[in-house]
């Protein structure tokens, strides 16, 4: 082999093993991209990210066109540097050494160093190579055809499907974070998202009125009476009841009274007012709740336990409180249910439902059904607690400070120290201790 011949093939080595470094690379930066990443370039008018769109949305066609070049350089590579080697080492040294040769020079420069490069710019190589791999697409989509054919086949046989799969709540999830880390979504956006998760597994118990909070009229009232009760509490809706709030017949409408009150029909009655109430299970969930509602076109639901009585209201409110968080109207005042007195302890309202304590307090704390902290604590004392009594689980201590009637009011709960927070005995001090037992 003459000189300028053996320069042009080593040049031509060189060349292929580039290529190699294009395509091993070209396949980590396009299997690592993300749909919501390439959505964010999108928005923000990326250079290139239409032609990175095109490629990603023909994934299979893309990969297989990697992976047929990757697969012809390196062959082409192995075969070349035998062919070079031989010329100076003679064929049977010389296929050992550049098996070895290029072997190594693949792996290193044409497979791990590219690769490891695209981890870290995977969407700035696809921006630059995506030109070039749509020609190649043009070059090898015939080959591309026959192999994503064949493919396919192989893959249905061994029973695997083709069709897009919903996404699990545990991937959007992992979207939603990931979108976050990635400045995409911000907090509050992120916050709603996975409040909105949420939806489908709370039921309206844990979000509604309890009957013990819930202010209401008898179907007997006035007009009069009803809209100086309006003006007092502040309420736009108010369920209508009989002898007792488990025999509730309907709702009142503040707005309706008013328009009466102001047509001076102050003597009709709230049975006269109101209007037809939707009555649902406890176990109903949030997501069901919002649809009812809206089919209904009304903002207010009485809620009924397993035996029938009334448990509590749920508004519209209520529900949407849940994904955007507490929202105060501009005629009430937000109710504080935690009042922190320390890092340790804090003076709380038993209302409070249990997974807002558990994540304000930081802890979780065994339930079997109870909803609020006010039921837990009947649930652990098994009676009807005074003011004073206390009882301390494993990791708090909870304080009774007041109560209306049976219900209990407010609660002083306090972090009881483990075993590692206590400080350590002084040595001297146990030691003088021992000998005065001693003696």
């Amino acid at each position: 082999m003459d000189a300028d011949g053996g320069t042009l093939m080593i040049l031509a080595l060189l060349g292929l093993l580039i290529l190699s470094a294009f395509f091993s690379s070209s396949e980590t930066a396009f299997v690592s991209l993300q749909q919501i990443r390439i959505r964010h370039l999108e928005h923000t008018g990326a250079r290139g990210i239409s032609r990175v769109r095109r490629l990603f949305d023909r994934s299979e066609e893309t990969l297989v066109t990697i992976l047929i070049g990757n697969n012809l350089v390196n062959t082409g590579s192995a075969a070349l540097a035998t062919v070079l080697a031989s010329q100076f080492l003679g064929a049977q040294a010389g296929a050992l050494v550049a098996t070895g040769v290029i072997t190594l020079a693949l792996l290193i420069f044409g497979e791990i160093t590219p690769k490891t490069i695209a981890i870290r710019h995977g969407e700035r190589m696809a921006q630059i190579y995506a030109p070039l791999l749509e020609l190649f697409n043009l070059l090898f989509k015939p080959l591309a055809i026959v192999m994503t054919w064949i493919a396919s086949g192989v893959a249905s046989l061994a029973g695997a499907s083709s069709r897009d799969r919903a996404l699990s709540q545990d991937e959007i999830r992992t979207v939603i974070m990931m979108g976050e880390e990635a400045g995409v979504l911000r907090q509050a956006e992120t916050e709603i998202l996975r409040n909105v998760l949420k939806l489908e597994q709370t039921e309206v118990s844990e979000v509604m009125m309890p009957r013990i909070n819930v202010t209401g009229v008898q179907a007997s009232e006035t007009i009069a009476d009803i809209a100086q009760t309006i003006a007092v509490k502040g309420y736009t809706q108010m369920p209508v009841y009989e002898e007792d709030m488990d025999s509730i017949i309907g709702v009142v409408h503040a707005k309706d009274i008013l328009l009466r009150a102001h047509s001076g029909d102050t003597l009709m009655t709230a049975r006269d007012a109101m209007r037809s109430a939707l009555f649902v299970p406890e176990t109903k969930t949030i997501v069901s709740m919002i649809n009812e509602m809206r089919e209904r076109r009304t903002q207010l639901a009485v809620v009924i336990d397993e035996y029938g009585g009334t448990a509590g209201i749920v508004t519209l409110e209520d529900l949407i409180e849940e994904v955007v968080g507490e929202i105060t109207s501009e005629y009430g005042t937000e109710r504080r249910l935690i009042r922190s007195i320390n890092t340790k302890e804090a003076i709380v309202d038993a209302a409070i439902s249990i997974s807002d304590f558990n994540e304000a307090m930081n802890v979780v704390i065994p339930t079997e059904d109870a909803d609020t902290l006010g039921g837990f604590i009947f649930e652990q004392l098994g009676r009807i607690p005074d003011p004073g009594d206390a009882f301390q689980t494993d990791v708090l201590e909870f304080s009774i400070l007041s109560m209306s009637g049976q219900r209990i009011n407010m609660v002083r709960v306090r972090h009881v120290p483990q075993r590692e927070d206590l400080p350590a005995p002084d040595d001297d001090s146990g030691t003088e201790q021992g000998s005065q037992q001693s003696s």
